[in-house]
Parts: structure tokens; sequence; C-alpha cells
């Protein structure tokens, strides 16, 4: 759904805040959507070889999307936006998943809604219910996921 997609431009600068840091990115999805930057695997990968790729990772940083439950089934750390979906409705106890939610009043409207109209329709008229997430905000959750991992 678009209203579940973070601009681009977010992902770009995320991206190269992280190779900033001496972390390798690795980008996985459909073909088109790479972000011209770290090791594109858009549209490359089988949906066994994205879990290995992801069970082979540090950390995931997705929308809600299948990528995320394969990262989790994978058993790797997560650290997932949300918009219109609601974290504590598809996902309970997962202590490898960090969801960051969008700050609009709509947030986890599809699941809620006792009447939804067209599937990721905003009631609101949104077009992106994730552009209120920073990347600030991703950042600081990736470095405590991060952190996690090197604890334990």
């Amino acid at each position: 759904w678009p209203s579940k997609r973070w601009p681009v431009e977010h992902w770009q600068d995320l991206a190269a805040r992280l190779e900033g840091e001496g972390c390798r990115v690795v980008v996985l999805g459909q073909s088109g959507e790479g972000l011209e930057c770290g090791v594109d695997l858009c549209g490359a990968t089988s949906v066994r070889e994205a879990a290995c790729v992801l069970h082979g990772a540090n950390l995931a940083v997705c929308c809600d999307s299948g990528l995320m439950h394969l990262a989790l089934a994978a058993g790797t750390p997560v650290v997932a936006l949300f918009g219109p979906t609601d974290p504590d409705f598809l996902i309970r106890n997962e202590p490898r998943l960090t969801a960051l939610r969008s700050t609009h009043s709509c947030s986890g409207f599809w699941n809620h809604a006792a009447q939804v109209g067209e599937p990721g329709v905003c009631p609101e008229g949104h077009a992106c219910c994730l552009e209120s997430i920073s990347v600030e905000q991703v950042m600081a959750a990736v470095h405590v996921k991060l952190d996690e991992k090197r604890v334990n």
C-alpha cells in the first residue's frame, strides 16, 4: 500500500547515515525499489534467498511488510515502521521487534476501523502514513537494537 511506504528520500538518508557509521547496507524488495546505495538486491532474490540474507543480517529496518515477517521468522532483530496497521494487533510479545508508529491520528486505522474502505487508503487522506517518522527516530531505534544484540 502506498500509505505503508516511507518516503524514498528518508530511506536514502538512513542508508547514507548507516554506511557513514560503517554498517554494510543491503537493500531487499521488488524490482525497481532500489535506493541506489549499498548492495542492491531488489528483484534479485527468491523468498528463500531473502530469508538467508536476513538471517545473516545484524538488523533489518523495514516497513510493515512481508520482509518484516520474514526477518522475524529468520531470527533477525527488526526495526519496523507502522502507519495504517497496528503492531500490537499484528505481532504480540516479540522482543526482536521494535515498532515505530506514525504520529498521525489515523495510525493503526486498518486494524481498528469498524468499516474500512479501500485497503490501504487512509480515512484522513494521508498519501503516506509513515512520513511523520523521522530518520532520527529510526537511527535511535537502530542504535538501541544493535546495542541489545551486542549485549546478548
